[in-house]
């Protein structure tokens, strides 16, 4: 029998990031701080995980500047994300 090890993944949706950062409230919530909070834990596990999933309403102005700005939030955590 082989012994496999489990993998550890998160998912991530709904972001909705703005290339500007201090835009964009969602419920009346800001979502840079949410989305901050969130990285914040995730750089925290341990073990760490082995992929992040970003799916659906990741950004919302869909602008190649907010996707920019979400690879340079989630780089140092330095966890494939996909």
């Amino acid at each position: 029998m082989i012994s496999k090890s489990p993998i550890t993944v998160t998912q991530m949706t709904d972001t909705h990031l703005f290339t500007d950062l201090t835009l964009g409230k969602t419920y009346g919530v800001s979502s840079q701080t949410s989305f901050l909070k969130l990285l914040e834990k995730l750089g925290q596990l341990q073990p760490q995980l082995d992929a992040l999933l970003l799916t659906r309403g990741v950004v919302k102005d869909e602008s190649l500047g907010a996707y920019q700005c979400l690879i340079s939030l989630i780089s140092p955590l330095n966890i494939p994300n996909y």
